[in-house]
């Protein structure tokens, strides 16, 4: 049931909207999220702010750091990355 409720690719996405209405963003946090996220926030890497690609950056690479080691943690979406 979570995986066709995809609940990193809902965070993302009101994540998102939230930063267009407020101006205010966890970087870090979304670029941590899983791949399923990664549609939606790949954005955040050409941010015209600096200091939001810098978070972003350091969240995708905290998440490759953590990738999956063993089958039961196995994605669909780290398939292709």
């Amino acid at each position: 049931l979570m995986n066709i409720l995809n609940p990193d690719a809902f965070i993302a996405k009101q994540n998102l909207a939230r930063y267009h209405d407020t101006g205010m963003i966890d970087a870090e946090y979304l670029g941590s999220l899983s791949n399923d996220a990664l549609p939606y926030t790949k954005v955040l890497a050409s941010d015209p702010r600096e200091d939001v690609r810098s978070d972003f950056a350091k969240g995708r690479v905290w998440n490759e750091h953590n990738a999956a080691t063993s089958w039961q943690e196995w994605r669909w979406a780290d398939v292709g990355e």
